[in-house]
């Protein structure tokens, strides 16, 4: 198992014991107050075209190529942000059959395809990268820093309309992207290896964003399909 489920075994049958301790004792066992972890939302549609003009709006090419780049690995690859700026110039590359992929390394090394309406300006974006140098902020050396993306973010005016004075976040292009993939049927064990989750149990935060399906829809589906 690897260590985080190790741990989480471990702190379940701490909980366990305890309990079962304490009631042969008459007493009751402590509530254990705990914050139930939320997603953020995932950008509508409507936000998701902004924020791509935006980004291919601004002043200079090195500005537009961060923006795009940052865009791209988010919402068309999933990477969060951790992830993401550890992706250099080599780990961009056009598969065998055109479709842009992504590799990446560290402690879950992956592949991941790009969703196809963002590979067309991943790739055109990632011409421009060295392979040797990062595609995020390559000027930059603390990689570790935790505010790299939201500092860099925080410098740019914002796009009118309905974003005006949002802040682009990055785990919501993670979120938009697990979700679209959630809302087309895909397998759920076809979306968690390019997600970098553990388990299918992480799947399960992100249920409430996802469609209804209506009822005549929903029995067709379960019943399977007409011989």
């Amino acid at each position: 198992m690897a260590a985080n489920s190790r741990r989480t075994c471990s702190s379940q049958l701490r909980r366990a014991s305890e309990a079962l301790l304490l009631d042969q004792l008459g007493q009751h066992p402590p509530i254990r107050l705990k914050a139930t972890a939320a997603p953020v939302a995932p950008y509508p549609p409507a936000e998701i075209a902004y924020w791509l003009i935006w980004a291919q709006s601004l002043p200079t090419p090195a500005q537009r190529r961060n923006a795009c780049l940052l865009f791209c690995l988010g919402v068309g690859c999933g990477l969060a942000v951790e992830v993401l700026v550890y992706v250099q110039g080599r780990d961009i590359l056009a598969g065998p059959t055109g479709r842009a992929l992504v590799k990446v390394h560290g402690r879950r090394p992956r592949t991941v395809v790009c969703r196809y309406v963002y590979e067309e300006l991943l790739l055109a974006e990632a011409a421009h990268i060295p392979a040797d140098a990062y595609a995020f902020r390559p000027d930059w050396q603390d990689r570790t820093s935790k505010h790299m993306a939201s500092d860099w973010l925080a410098r740019y005016p914002r796009i009118i309309g309905r974003c005006d004075g949002a802040v682009l976040q990055t785990q919501r292009l993670r979120t938009t992207w697990l979700v679209e993939l959630l809302n087309a049927g895909i397998p759920l064990k076809v979306i968690l290896k390019p997600s970098g989750l553990g388990t299918l149990h992480s799947l399960l935060r992100y249920l409430v964003f996802l469609h209804d399906v209506p009822e005549a829809e929903a029995s067709d589906l379960l019943g399977g399909a007409a011989a």
